[in-house]
């Protein structure tokens, strides 16, 4: 092995131009002279900067090329600090553009033995957000929190704002699907707002803490808050040109205008989202596709959504589609199952991921006659949608058990009749009167009626309903 001395050195004149347009999000400039700088003196610092340039212009190939030879290189120069945050992104790499999952896994840990005996640095926050993810879609929200914390402290104390927020952007996504969404939201409206404000000194960082706030607001039907936020980062991706950030949060968005109620806008949403990310991001195109399903099926297309489902099966969203197409059908049984199914694989802990599974459970079992099994399930909705700050609303197709007191069937027939068609079962809307008061907000009085979640299943198969033909539209 050569030692640090043979490794050549590109003219950092060349490299501080090549880095000022990286920086400025022109990015074709940016990759023309990282090229011409690695073409001179093929160095990790050229390679590095081109690996970046290639993956903002959204070429796969180039960016693997490009971060594995600085891997080398770094290697070679016994630079362990750069060798891991190549290794760190080779992991995220393998996820978002090839869906490897356990490739993703060996450059991690790769990583982490690499800085093993550091000073804690940079790298080691940045391991610690990219870890931190890989664990938030796993379930395992209290790892998540965990390395969160971790990044948030070794960031302050480097003075790096941008890891210091991402950190608290996975404490607050953590906090949200274990359902302490209002301390949640305050981590993730403070992470976006400094991302957005231009405090971040990494780009990509930005776009990241936007779609943890705009996933969080879909999974609490957040509608008012993801639609401000939205805007923000739709001005900030035009300017840099980011194209598939903007995408894969609009996939979110697009699942909230659903649950709003206004379906074209989410269709125009989701259809534009699903061609451009099989483009940009084929493994992100799941999230945009399981919703697109969603769509079909509250359009009484069952047959559509049904093929739509299966074919992004290993997707959660996926279960609880195939589960709402077999209550439409009259399949009440088989409606059921998915519902246990999907609850059997999410943690108890994150109990806003577990909601809609809950709440498909109780309409499958009023549709099956199972009376005192939907009471115990309605009880747990109904702690669930405390817990979230969210009002229970009945689905059209269920029916307070035949043991509800009056009041309640009274309240239930009310908020059937006052219904629209996005049909939520549990709407998102209003921050409660108490935590305005918290907060020293003006208190409204309350209407009179409410206003209207990836990596976790591993090779699970997904099989069809059985029984009835699909209903009509």
């Amino acid at each position: 092995m050569s030692g640090p001395s043979d490794t050549p050195v590109a003219p950092a004149a060349d490299l501080a131009a090549a880095r000022a347009a990286l920086g400025r999000g022109d990015w074709q400039l940016a990759r023309a002279l990282f090229e011409a700088a690695a073409g001179e003196a093929p160095t990790a610092e050229a390679l590095e900067g081109l690996s970046w340039a290639a993956w903002w212009l959204n070429d796969a190939e180039a960016t693997f090329a490009a971060r594995e030879r600085a891997y080398a290189l770094y290697r070679v120069a016994e630079d362990r600090r750069g060798a891991a945050r190549m290794a760190t992104w080779l992991g995220t790499d393998h996820v978002d553009f090839r869906g490897e999952l356990a490739v993703a896994q060996g450059w991690l840990g790769r990583a982490r033995r690499l800085l093993e005996g550091l000073e804690p640095g940079a790298e080691h926050g940045w391991l610690w957000v990219h870890e931190a993810e890989k664990l938030l879609y796993a379930g395992d929200t209290s790892a998540a929190r965990e390395l969160g914390a971790q990044a948030v402290e070794l960031g302050e104390r480097l003075g790096l704002v941008d890891l210091q927020m991402m950190g608290l952007a996975s404490d607050g996504a953590a906090r949200v699907a274990e359902g302490d969404v209002e301390a949640g939201m305050a981590r993730l409206d403070e992470s976006v707002a400094a991302a957005l404000g231009g405090e971040f000194r990494e780009t990509w960082a930005v776009g990241w803490a936007c779609c943890y706030l705009i996933q969080a607001c879909e999974q609490v039907r957040d509608y008012s808050r993801a639609g401000q936020w939205c805007r923000r980062l739709e001005e900030w991706s035009e300017r840099m040109e980011v194209e598939f950030l903007n995408r894969v949060c609009r996939a979110h968005y697009a699942g909230v205008l659903m649950w709003r109620g206004t379906w074209r806008q989410a269709e125009q949403e989701l259809v534009a989202c699903v061609g451009r990310l099989a483009e940009l991001r084929p493994p992100m195109a799941a999230e945009a596709v399981v919703r697109l399903g969603e769509l079909r099926r509250r359009q009484g297309r069952h047959d559509d959504a049904q093929a739509i489902f299966d074919e992004v099966a290993e997707h959660p969203l996926a279960l609880l589609g195939l589960g709402e197409v077999c209550l439409d059908r009259g399949d009440a049984a088989g409606a059921r199952d998915r519902a246990e199914q999907y609850l059997r694989e999410t943690p108890a802990h994150a109990r806003t991921i577990r909601a809609p599974g809950v709440e498909l459970l109780v309409r499958a079992q009023v549709a099956a006659g199972e009376v005192e099994r939907a009471a115990v399930s309605a009880a747990e909705l109904d702690e669930l949608a405390g817990l979230l700050g969210t009002e229970p609303r009945a689905e059209r197709r269920g029916t307070p058990p035949a043991s509800s007191p009056p009041r309640a069937a009274s309240r239930s027939r009310r908020a059937r009749r006052s219904r629209t068609r996005r049909g939520c079962f549990i709407a998102a809307g209003r921050r409660s009167r108490r935590r305005r008061r918290a907060r020293g907000w003006p208190v409204r009085s309350p209407r009179p009626t409410g206003r209207g979640t990836q990596f976790a299943s591993c090779g699970r198969r997904r099989t069809r309903c059985a029984g009835s033909a699909p209903s009509t539209p």
